[in-house]
């Protein structure tokens, strides 16, 4: 049923992603609530906010995925299916060794091996 499995997965891509969301997403809340007790936290101690809580979050995904990356090969990984897909009509394509299409989105940067 299912036809790949993922056993490692890229730190630095779990960082930025945490990273920049946890960023606006805190600097957001500390924004309000330095607006809404400006003596308290003042207004930039309220943006400053929106940084701890985007590196506390960065650093958080990124001890998960070690401990993914560590465990992961021992118990299998996460088993997934993946269906190719057909390109879009007057998108040139590149043929493999297979004779499968590659790549099945124009953007796409990645080329197959070999």
């Amino acid at each position: 049923m299912y036809n790949y499995r993922i056993t490692r997965v890229s730190g630095l891509a779990v960082f930025r992603l945490l990273f920049v969301s946890g960023a606006v997403l805190g600097g957001i809340v500390g924004l309000v609530l330095g607006l809404i007790e400006r003596e308290a936290i003042g207004l930039l101690g309220g943006a400053f906010l929106g940084l701890v809580t985007g590196i506390g979050s960065g650093l958080t995904g990124l001890f998960y995925v070690l401990i993914f990356n560590l465990i992961a090969p021992l118990i299998g990984g996460i088993a997934v299916q993946a269906e190719k897909l057909a390109a879009p009509a007057g998108v040139p394509t590149v043929e493999t060794d297979e004779g499968t299409a590659w790549p099945p989105d124009a953007g796409s940067q990645h080329r197959p091996a070999g």
